[in-house]
């Protein structure tokens, strides 16, 4: 989310991302895209970057990603953070030294008794780890005695695409949830969803206890699960790719949790039930997204559509699970790959009439432009408004990937509005951020 509308003018200041990112295939700039990690020209040798996420709370914003430590050297995880709604950014920090590749890092920033907390999660070697911060100063807090050292989620395995979602849980504000989902490698090219919870709780020695693993779904016989994605606002919703071994077919399936404040352990977790089955069957992964539209619950999940012309394809349901119909949100010529389409929600203050009509905004990768569309419940069903928006075109030579996308509603005592951050990878690795208001 941003906030661009008192910092536009600052970003002029930022141009120089252009002659920075592609020399050769630039030619003039995007006044609100910067580059904050990644490709260096530097004649020493570039410094590539792989994966990125965004969140915010705000004015203030968050972006995690992997990059080399070195020209041909480790992938680390560092996190950028801005205070001003992307108008600058600080000098990205490593989040945890090692030799070894640390890769497809998520993040959620929550905001905890009137401190904001960075949760950030990846995959590193054999392992998932985990580690939190505060934005204030970025430094890391002791997870079980154990110093600066993140906290190790899983034994040794096979473990992809963990993905995190959060929230400041009660009232008093002392108290957040944070929940990580993955996929993990059973046997026999089988894959399942697991998932881990934790509490902070915010006071004089912030603490954080967590849950066992929890298997959110398996199958022993035909299918394999992959790629989820997860989001929390009352309710734990997930959705994740469901492709039957024998036959390559895929669906997505979708499972809601409810958790209680007495209790790290959802109160009912049928891992053999797979969920709702909520797209159409292809041959091809989805990579879905989900969202939580809390206003009138709604529940919004996005995916790439496979079809003789490929497309981005949405739907959502409400408090009920009653599922509307599927609809085509945008063109895709680009084929599916893990976070090639993104989605988030926000909710514009009633008093706004308001700024962001519909609060769900879906991005995604066409060829060589990045592209978005404001989404909206009507009557009951999910509906795309307008027409696709192109936010950046022509640098991307058809490389362009990896997207996510995290919204903010602002309010100031001049400014009531929502603004969109972005984050994408460009050719031939860097990380760029875009943002944009939401009017």
């Amino acid at each position: 989310m941003k906030n661009i509308g008192k910092t536009f003018g600052t970003m002029f200041g930022l141009i120089v991302i252009v002659l920075m990112i592609l020399p050769t295939l630039v030619s003039a700039a995007i006044v609100n895209e910067q580059r904050i990690g990644g490709y260096n020209p530097d004649p020493g040798g570039p410094i590539y970057a792989d994966t990125a996420a965004i969140d915010s709370v705000g004015n203030d914003v968050v972006a995690v990603f992997s990059q080399q430590t070195q020209q041909g050297g480790f992938y680390n995880v560092y996190i950028t953070k801005s205070v001003n709604g992307g108008g600058a950014w600080s000098n990205p920090v490593r989040v945890f030294n090692q030799n070894v590749d640390q890769l497809n890092p998520d993040v959620v920033l929550v905001d905890i008794n009137e401190n904001l907390v960075a949760f950030i999660v990846w995959k590193q070697g054999g392992y998932l780890k985990s580690k939190a911060l505060y934005l204030s100063n970025l430094s890391c807090w002791e997870i079980y005695s154990q110093g600066q050292q993140p906290k190790t989620l899983t034994d040794e395995g096979v473990y992809n695409y963990p993905r995190i979602a959060g929230k400041n849980y009660y009232s008093d504000g002392h108290y957040a949830y944070v929940f990580i989902v993955w996929e993990a490698y059973v046997s026999n090219q089988r894959y399942e969803i697991q998932m881990k919870t934790c509490l902070w709780e915010e006071n004089a020695n912030p603490s954080i206890s967590w849950s066992d693993v929890i298997i959110v779904a398996r199958d022993f016989s035909s299918y394999s699960l992959r790629h989820p994605t997860i989001d929390f606002d009352i309710d734990v919703v997930i959705t994740y790719d469901c492709i039957n071994r024998g036959t390559n077919i895929n669906d997505v399936k979708f499972k809601r949790y409810f958790f209680t404040f007495s209790s790290l352990y959802p109160e009912y977790n049928d891992p053999f039930d797979l969920g709702v089955s909520i797209f159409p069957t292809q041959y091809d992964y989805y990579y879905p997204e989900i969202t939580i539209k809390f206003a009138d619950y709604r529940v919004v999940v996005v995916g790439q559509k496979i079809d003789d012309v490929n497309y981005i394809i949405g739907r959502s349901c409400d408090f009920s699970l009653a599922w509307d119909t599927a609809i085509n949100v945008g063109n895709s010529s680009v084929a599916p790959s893990l976070r090639g389409v993104a989605v988030d929600s926000t909710v514009p203050d009633e008093r706004d009439e308001p700024k962001f009509d519909g609060g769900i905004k879906a991005m995604w990768a066409n060829n060589s432009k990045i592209t978005s569309r404001k989404l909206k419940v009507v009557s009951g069903s999910l509906t795309a408004l307008g027409t696709e928006d192109t936010d950046t075109y022509g640098y991307y030579d058809g490389e362009l990937t990896h997207v996510a996308i995290s919204l903010t509603y602002v309010y100031e005592e001049t400014i009531r509005e929502v603004f969109g951050h972005h984050v994408y990878m460009n050719y031939p690795g860097s990380v760029i951020y875009y943002t944009e208001n939401g009017d």
